[in-house]
């Protein structure tokens, strides 16, 4: 993507601010937004997924808009611009987001992006509705499905909940059902080691 936009924009290596592999400087320079006016352009890669996603939590809590695929960012507590989606399973995320209001709808063109970006940069009114959508969302617990998972495996649920939600599913196979079932009390009964002493990544993640 940055090869891309340097081939298509002209200078635009030269305007941009790299974080490549810079993990400790971002957070430094993320640390800086509350007390300084940050402008410009900045491009952040991290080979290593684990700092990838940590910088994209670190990040969310201070952008106004994101623009994204309807991944698994569809779910994040930030408001979206959803542009086509890759997998045909991420359709599902675009819906989601915009059922719930703190998205727009997929735009799937170049024309349709453009039309919603001039919309959200020149009605004030549109992006403060989805602020207001999203502080709501936040407040009835929307975002808080890492959490609850958490609860259930601390207090040692196991995977009936979810076997039973399955089940009333036809059109997922009983060896479906058994292997998911499998799966879930493996990632139930190592968590019950792991809460005990979290490692730091652990705690990262929960934040």
């Amino acid at each position: 993507m940055y090869e891309y936009l340097c081939k298509e924009i002209p200078g635009f290596d030269k305007k941009a601010t790299n974080f490549f592999d810079a993990y400790a400087s971002l957070k430094d320079f993320v640390n800086r937004m509350d007390s300084e006016v940050i402008s410009g352009i900045y491009c952040i890669y991290h080979k290593d997924i684990f700092e990838a996603v940590y910088s994209t939590n670190l990040l969310m809590r201070k952008v106004e808009l994101l623009i994204t695929k309807p991944s698994e960012l569809a779910y994040y507590p930030v408001v979206k611009v959803m542009m086509r989606h890759i997998g045909g399973h991420e359709v599902y995320g675009a819906i989601h987001a915009q059922e719930y209001g703190d998205s727009t709808f997929e735009c799937p063109d170049k024309k349709s992006m453009n039309e919603m970006l001039d919309r959200l940069l020149t009605d004030d009114d549109l992006l403060i509705h989805l602020n207001k959508q999203m502080i709501k969302l936040k407040a009835q617990g929307l975002y808080n499905g890492g959490y609850e998972v958490v609860k259930l495996a601390v207090n040692g649920r196991r995977s009936s909940i979810f076997f039973l939600m399955l089940k009333r599913r036809k059109q997922v196979s009983s060896l479906t059902l058994v292997i998911i079932r499998i799966c879930m009390n493996i990632f139930v009964k190592r968590f019950q080691v792991l809460i005990k002493k979290p490692p730091t990544s652990l705690m990262l993640m929960l934040v």
